[in-house]
């Protein structure tokens, strides 16, 4: 099995692969642990599954316990905004009401 990554921010694509076995495996058995940690440029990401077994046989994948985590701002940039959104609304306050004649 693949898990195929499309990153639009950088055009690229990373394919990782996982081993697999086919069979008549008990389910307790055959769940298996992967994890693969991959950083984007940022912007849109498709993740795909693909089964490249050469016969018929039905593959499933289970995805369980995913994180995604975007960045996040550091304080000088919390600060900028805050300061930001006083600065907007001293000046709004200040502004006085226009009066106009019909």
């Amino acid at each position: 099995m693949a898990l195929s990554l499309y990153d639009f921010a950088s055009s690229s694509y990373v394919v990782v692969d996982f081993p697999f076995v086919t069979g008549g495996q008990n389910l307790d058995t055959l769940f298996t642990h992967f994890s693969y940690t991959f950083t984007t440029a940022g912007g849109r990401l498709d993740l795909q599954f693909d089964n490249y077994l050469s016969d018929t046989t039905d593959v499933d994948a289970f995805l369980d316990n995913v994180r995604v985590s975007g960045a996040v701002p550091e304080p000088a940039t919390w600060a900028m905004m805050i300061g930001g959104f006083a600065l907007a609304g001293t000046a709004m306050r200040r502004r006085k009401a226009a009066v106009s004649f019909a």
